[in-house]
């Protein structure tokens, strides 16, 4: 699969940065749960992908349309360049339309999950980010974990925080009908905690030990619950732990690869008679990642961070390997000029406004937006990450530190695969 050619007529370059990209709106992973409503007849009022002339199309030869049910699997870190890696996917890739989406800005699960479940936009639900300044809470917030960061996981749902009030648009899945069941599975650790209480779905959450577990919970589901319009949501953390770890092209990686690739064959193959008739099969991924190239590093001396910290009106956040200042106003172009001279032209430094202009789509709201986001934003360049210089008081047995990363709008990062069809048709591309 030729890595770059094959997403092009989803890229736009931002402007002075031809190694960056642009979201794609029109086709984004935002309008995946809305198309699936739309599978099994469920109506949200969203755009869907069968809005899309070539893709509905294709959704539509796949006879994904009039299901009973919908299995969508999202497999984290899985972008176009590492799903190149795969074996018997890349082949079910083009047998079935070879149909790609774009991600969200930043590139990262929590902004990328809540606009799954949202069907909108980070600027529209509130989630710009992982670490983010939100106003209401006066802290920079982990939004995976539910907590204020450096703070244990949920500490704020604990402290009695009411986390759906911070969110900006209510979920789909909070107005479905009762003649539709919506299960989500997710690895135990992570289920019904974190992020799901900003979205509200830990009733429909059920918690799995490993991939078999779950693919057999998901087919038991199907069987239990046979005769009614069910949606089963998989979330594959696997490839995303290891793509930090190891890299998102490192034989490890691929290893993990074909596990998940495996494990999501077998189950669709374990699904016969009217069970597997009645069932639609997508496959997405929320981003990919970039491998870290240490000669591209910039790496901040403490003294260095503590000099420009003293500009900031809050601690910076993160997304992965983008970063989001919060500026005081009166100390603006000292930051920028102290900024853009230790990056040396390795990431781009854009304001909120050039943000808001290229990366957001822009529907209202700007001040509640730019708080959250930053008054700045940091995007690395391919192979680069901007960090602090790490102080090590011992040496450790084991040197370990992030070899891929994501957050940022490289090919990989920004552009991931959609596989969907009804499984009869899947069971016939693969042989």
């Amino acid at each position: 699969m030729e890595k770059i050619d094959v997403a092009r007529p989803l890229l736009r370059p931002l402007k002075d940065f031809p190694e960056l990209y642009r979201p794609n709106f029109r086709r984004n992973v935002y309008h995946v749960l809305s198309t699936v409503f739309d599978m099994i007849g469920a109506e949200t009022g969203r755009r869907t992908l069968f809005d899309d002339k070539r893709y509905g199309k294709v959704l539509e030869d796949n006879e994904c349309k009039g299901a009973e049910n919908v299995v969508l699997v999202l497999v984290d870190s899985c972008g176009i360049q590492q799903f190149a890696l795969s074996r018997r996917f890349t082949r079910l890739f083009r047998e079935l339309g070879s149909l790609l989406l774009s991600s969200v800005f930043p590139t990262t699960t929590s902004s990328v999950m809540a606009s799954i479940a949202c069907g909108v936009p980070p600027n529209d639900h509130g989630i710009l980010g992982h670490n983010i300044y939100i106003d209401e809470v006066g802290a920079v917030v982990d939004t995976l974990r539910a907590s204020v960061i450096d703070r244990a996981k949920d500490s704020l749902h604990y402290a009695g925080v009411n986390l759906r009030k911070l969110l900006w648009s209510k979920s789909l899945f909070s107005d479905l009908g009762e003649d539709v069941t919506y299960v989500e599975l997710l690895q135990w650790g992570i289920a019904r905690t974190g992020l799901s209480h900003f979205l509200g779905v830990e009733r429909e959450t059920l918690g799995f030990a490993n991939l078999i577990d779950a693919f057999s919970m998901a087919k038991r589901l199907l069987g239990e619950l046979r005769g009614q319009k069910l949606i089963v949501q998989l979330y594959v953390h696997i490839l995303d732990s290891i793509s930090h770890k190891y890299g998102p092209y490192s034989k490890e990686y691929r290893l993990g690869l074909r596990f998940v690739e495996q494990s999501i064959i077998r189950f669709a193959r374990s699904l016969r008679g009217r069970i597997g008739d009645e069932t639609t099969l997508m496959v997405i991924s929320d981003h990919g990642q970039d491998l870290i190239d240490p000669l591209k590093r910039v790496e901040l001396t403490r003294e260095e961070a503590e000099a420009i910290g003293q500009y900031f009106s809050s601690k910076p956040g993160t997304s992965g390997r983008v970063r989001h200042f919060y500026v005081a106003e009166e100390y603006v172009d000292e930051f920028e000029t102290a900024m853009r001279e230790r990056i040396d032209g390795r990431a781009a430094l854009l304001s909120f406004e050039e943000v808001r202009e290229s990366l957001l789509e822009r529907r209202g709201g700007r001040e509640r937006i730019r708080l959250r986001m930053g008054d700045y934003v940091l995007i690395p360049l391919p192979g680069c990450e901007v960090r602090v210089k790490r102080e090590e008081e011992a040496k450790p047995l084991l040197k370990e530190e992030y070899v891929g990363s994501h957050g940022s709008l490289t090919v990989n990062e920004l552009i991931v695969p959609l596989l969907a069809a009804r499984i009869p048709l899947i069971k016939k591309a693969l042989g």
